[in-house]
């Protein structure tokens, strides 16, 4: 880590740029995070969606059973376990039970369910048990027992997040995206220098935390960490590097720095 800043002065280093600077629809796009925020926005929509829908779903076919279903008897023929275990050696075990019952047409439906393991337990061979179907189509049927709608409230909340997260990530990344390159192209330009780095994490996912110091549209001296950069950028703008400070005049407190080659250098 380098050392904190001082008031030391530092040797001036005049940045080096990759590519020419981009233009303002190309800076903005950048900021906002690209493709990489666009892909990754999209799927947790489309995943919040499809918890949506099985939500609407559940409540849907639990509405058609409270308001058109049809009871009767029917007979437990078998039961069965299986247990599974995930790459962290973490054990899951689903329990099912195997019904028949007759429906009003007299016809012999057999199915198997997916239970909780509590209902696996008290159920035995032979036992009789109601059966709840939909008379249209009694293919449609289901164990009649009381049902938690805990599973429906876990996925309603996860999908609530899950969107509000990708409205955020999206349209929260444009607006403040549209903001910094509006004080790149047009906020007033005053002289900087990069004082200090900060890293965060390790290996691939290293990033830094830059400090710079500026001369507000005051006259004073101020020093910034308001950025976090890739080690990629950190190499191109160590410490000393000279660089050009753009400030919004109608809000001062959220300076930009120029790491992108758009604004002349101006005079430290």
């Amino acid at each position: 880590m380098d050392a904190p800043y001082s008031p030391v002065a530092i040797a001036p280093l005049t940045p080096t740029f990759d590519q020419p600077p981009p233009d303002e629809s190309r800076l903005q796009w950048k900021l906002a995070g690209g493709w990489p925020m666009v892909i990754v926005a999209t799927l947790l929509f489309l995943v919040a969606v499809g918890l949506t829908i099985g939500v609407a779903y559940m409540l849907h076919r639990d509405h058609r059973y409270s308001a058109q279903g049809k009871t009767a008897l029917g007979t437990i023929l078998s039961k069965r376990s299986n247990t599974t275990t995930n790459s962290k050696g973490r054990k899951t075990t689903s329990y099912y039970v195997t019904y028949a019952f007759q429906d009003h047409q007299n016809l012999r439906r057999q199915t198997e369910e997916k239970v909780p393991s509590d209902l696996y337990y008290d159920t035995t061979h032979g036992e009789r048990c109601p059966i709840e179907y939909l008379p249209d189509d009694s293919t449609q049927n289901r164990l009649k027992r009381d049902r938690s709608n805990a599973d429906k409230w876990i996925m309603g909340s996860i999908a609530a997040v899950l969107l509000v997260v990708s409205y955020l990530m999206y349209f929260g990344n444009r607006k403040a995206a549209r903001r910094r390159t509006a004080v790149v192209f047009r906020g007033q330009a005053r002289p900087g220098q990069i004082v200090l780095s900060e890293p965060q994490g390790k290996g691939k996912n290293r990033r830094y935390v830059i400090g710079y110091r500026y001369i507000d549209l005051a006259g004073a001296e101020q020093v910034s960490k308001n950025l976090t950069v890739a080690a990629k950028v950190m190499n191109q703008f160590p410490r000393g590097t000279v660089i050009t400070v753009l400030i919004d005049p109608n809000d001062p407190a959220r300076p930009e720095p120029d790491l992108y080659g758009v604004r002349p250098l101006p005079q430290m």
